[in-house]
């Protein structure tokens, strides 16, 4: 897929698109979910100018994606980042503090046939630095309508570095077992019974 020169001028040198998310308009111009190997980022290409916000993975609280019956799909990610304005709104109910609201991006009308596949990604990419996989909890419907929704842990640690995901042209067992665990193929007690037998190799 071609993205616009707005976008890809605001690529780091490192950087590499690894899915995007169009939304359809007839109108007006399309917004844009892409996932590179650093970041979300969600891009607004407008007539006159552009709206760009970075998201880096250790920043996303939440992301959830929706699939319609027929065409189209939706992705929500909620950021850490607080809508501007709502530190002056905190309020006290009973015993507790009304939280402040976080910012939310949402990609409407995009090919029903990707979702799956960007939440995928996005988790194999989250996964490739967090030292406890972030697993996706998927609800399905009838006639292909699906839902799927990933939160970070209260204790997400992150390594500097991303692990390598390919040695000597094959996955690293490591990430191979954490992308089972995260598309839920195995239950967390195998999970964990491999890992063990891994980190004893």
């Amino acid at each position: 897929m071609k993205l616009p020169r707005k976008f890809t001028d605001n690529l780091g040198s490192n950087e590499v698109v690894l899915q995007v998310l169009k939304s359809f308009s007839i109108f007006a111009k399309p917004n844009y979910l892409i996932l590179t190997n650093l970041r979300l980022i969600f891009f607004d290409e407008r007539w006159v100018g552009y709206e760009l916000r970075s998201m880096p993975f250790q920043k996303i609280l939440e992301v959830r994606a929706e699939r319609g019956i027929f065409f189209w799909g939706s992705v929500f990610v909620k950021s850490e980042e607080v809508v501007k304005g709502s530190e002056d709104l905190k309020t006290e109910l009973g015993a507790g503090i009304r939280p402040q609201p976080h910012v939310t991006y949402v990609i409407r009308r995009v090919s029903r046939r990707l979702v799956e596949p960007f939440l995928d990604g996005t988790a194999n990419v989250v996964n490739q630095i967090a030292v406890e996989p972030v697993s996706i909890k998927k609800k399905a419907g009838w006639f292909g309508k699906a839902s799927w929704q990933y939160e970070k842990p209260e204790e997400f640690v992150t390594r500097s570095q991303p692990m390598p995901s390919q040695v000597a042209g094959q996955m690293d067992p490591l990430v191979s077992l954490k992308l089972a665990f995260a598309r839920g193929d195995i239950s967390e007690d195998e999970y964990r019974r491999r890992l063990a037998v891994l980190r004893e190799s």
